[in-house]
């Protein structure tokens, strides 16, 4: 508070001497629940936890945890016939039976807990330290997807856990002057893996096996049926996050000033191989059906008819019956697939900022201040004298220059002003006006510049078939296959 002129600062401790906690339990059912539509509900929610907090050492030291656990799950897509009954027989037996029963119930869970832990010291008069870890963890099977005319199979899991510790130093250095030190270092993994099912493996077949999903299928562009592994399916993903700050505040009459230093890096280490495994994109059922059982160079002609040759009369065209096929694969040889699409996105962001807080009436308060930022981006994987595109760079063509220069550029010059104002107009807090204005500045997530780096025609590459490619000799391939 403000007294005489001059400014009292108060640190003020956590936790309590006296050991404390609770308990707590939620729970739904479907057996309360009521008809939705002339469709039973098929579900169950379980959420408990609790909390602890006491003394380690009276006036001193304190801890406090906080725990948290959801157990859930639900049944969805019951009815069989929403995927058609020849797409049904062919999945009953296709593969050796890998399909079987494909168009069955949908289980779907999310499950998740969450910890918290937390510890306070009053280590003297005038420094209080304040440590602080905390975990998830999050688990969603068949979380991928929710689509009614979709396959068990068209899902995966969808994961996330995270550790995080974090911790600040408030120190009173005088009367007028307090420090605050923080830090932070964070990891969260976010893996999408995929349980779903794979051809039977057996040495020499067709489709290269050796327990590969079946890939990703679209079939019948009306209907919208869809079986096997999404195609940007697996992920692994890792992100981490170090960050360091200091702030020091001090008194000067009337005025508060702030004035502090942030340092914060970033990576992103993710693994993305989408249609790595292929994804196949047919017009109809019996289309689809009849691509499997003659082969890559059955057609379906503008007029009408079909045929295993892979072509069409004079004068009419290839209209399917496959739309697109698409298969991610490295560029530089000797390098794998799970190569082209791993990368390691590092990102350093450093800032500073000096701002005040100043009454010049008692009923009147304006703060005002500036922040500058940075951040610098990664390099390319690919070097810029050496990407495909690399003739174009500096040209200027009809007036419109070449819109990149191979680098990815990072920002040293985020300057961002601040100001606002807050007026009791009474002086009895019944009547508040505020006003306030600035220039901000959000930071670039690294994933923005994944693509950059990876699907650049130097290091990834993403190749496209089609049944009217038999129409210039080149033959896609025989469904679940994937190209060498």
């Amino acid at each position: 508070g403000r007294s005489g002129g001059g400014f009292i600062n108060v640190l003020t401790k956590s936790g309590t001497n006296e050991l404390r906690g609770s308990l707590h339990y939620f729970g739904q059912n479907d057996a309360v629940s009521a008809e939705l539509r002339g469709q039973n509900p098929d579900f169950s929610q379980h959420q408990f936890g609790f909390t602890l907090g006491g003394p380690i050492v009276r006036d001193r030291a304190f801890f406090f945890i906080a725990y948290d656990q959801q157990l859930y799950n639900q049944t969805k897509q019951t009815d069989p016939s929403r995927i058609d009954v020849r797409l049904r027989t062919w999945m009953d037996s296709a593969f050796g039976g890998a399909l079987r029963n494909d168009y069955g119930s949908i289980r779907r869970t999310n499950d998740a807990n969450a910890l918290l832990v937390k510890l306070d010291w009053r280590l003297s008069p005038v420094h209080s330290l304040s440590l602080k870890y905390n975990f998830t963890n999050s688990r969603q099977e068949n979380g991928t997807f929710d689509v009614d005319t979709w396959a068990r199979s068209a899902n995966g899991i969808e994961r996330d856990y995270s550790h995080a510790v974090n911790g600040s130093l408030v120190s009173l250095l005088s009367q007028s002057v307090t420090n605050e030190f923080r830090f932070q270092f964070a990891r969260e993994y976010r893996p999408r893996p995929y349980g779903g099912p794979t051809f039977p493996s057996s040495n020499g077949d067709l489709w290269k096996t050796n327990g590969r999903p079946i890939p990703d299928t679209g079939v019948d562009f009306a209907a919208g049926y869809r079986f096997g592994m999404p195609f940007f399916l697996p992920i692994d993903a890792l992100d981490q996050r170090i960050q360091v700050l200091d702030n020091l505040s001090f008194v000067r009459g009337r005025h508060l000033f702030k004035l502090g230093v942030e340092f914060n890096r970033t990576n992103e280490d993710q693994t993305f191989i989408g249609f790595s495994n292929s994804r196949f994109i047919f017009g109809s059922v019996d289309g689809f059906l009849n691509y499997v059982s003659h082969g890559p160079t059955y057609v379906e002609c503008s007029d009408g008819t079909s045929n295993a040759t892979g072509s069409c009369p004079a004068g009419t065209t290839i209209t399917g019956p496959l739309q697109l096929f698409l298969q991610f694969a490295p560029v530089q040889p000797g390098t794998t697939v799970r190569d082209a699409g791993t990368q390691n996105l590092v990102q350093y962001e450093i800032a500073g900022y000096i701002q005040d807080s100043w009454k010049p009436r008692p009923n009147l308060t304006v703060n005002y201040g500036l922040r500058w930022e940075a951040q610098i981006q990664p390099d390319p994987l690919t070097p810029p004298d050496q990407v495909f595109f690399q003739p174009f760079i500096g040209q200027t063509i009809s007036g419109h220059a070449f819109p990149s220069n191979g680098k990815i550029p990072s920002d040293y010059f985020m300057i961002q002003p601040r100001l606002g104002l807050a007026w009791d107009i009474s002086g009895d807090g019944s009547q508040v006006l505020r006003g306030n204005a600035g220039l901000y500045n959000s930071r670039s997530p690294g994933l923005l510049f994944a693509s950059t780096r990876t699907s650049n025609g130097s290091v990834g590459q993403t190749i496209f078939r089609a049944s009217f490619f038999n129409g210039f000799g080149v033959t896609p391939p025989v469904y679940g296959a994937t190209l060498p």
